[in-house]
């Protein structure tokens, strides 16, 4: 997979290296990736606050999430694919994946490096997050 800066993201098989599948659709620089569980969905991340969700089968964008005002840090699912969460650098967003509606917007300060980790608990009841010097990883506990 490759990020540009054009705000494609590139698909290369790892059987067939010169096989290239483009993803446009981005009009800003992408910065954060993730695959849904099932390997059914990739979530890319912009520059500009947007996330696209994109169909594995039919390279498409399915959906666009327009919820951030600053740029994408990170992105996950859940293990069960129930929830995703979206870190910008305003705040992290957590979507219901049935709905694509979040459901619960937590508030920073968080870091801007893109390094740092952004994970659900093997439960799906917790979301781990840096916090802004990277030094703290906040527990959030997610309720239903």
């Amino acid at each position: 997979m490759g990020l540009h800066p054009d705000g494609i993201v590139s698909l290369r098989s790892i059987l067939d290296p010169k096989a290239l599948t483009r993803l446009q659709g981005h009009k800003n620089y992408v910065n954060a990736v993730a695959w849904s569980p099932e390997g059914r969905l990739l979530a890319s991340g912009d520059g500009d606050g947007v996330v696209h969700l994109w169909d594995e089968a039919t390279k498409q964008s399915i959906r666009c999430l327009r919820e951030h005002t600053d740029k994408i840090l990170k992105l996950c699912f859940s293990s069960d694919g129930q929830f995703f969460a979206s870190q910008g650098q305003d705040r992290t967003l957590i979507w219901d994946c049935s709905t694509w509606t979040a459901v619960c917007a937590l508030n920073g300060p968080f870091p801007t490096q893109t390094y740092l980790p952004l994970d659900f608990s093997p439960n799906h009841r917790e979301l781990a997050t840096p916090d802004s010097d990277a030094t703290i990883i906040r527990i959030w506990e997610l309720k239903a």
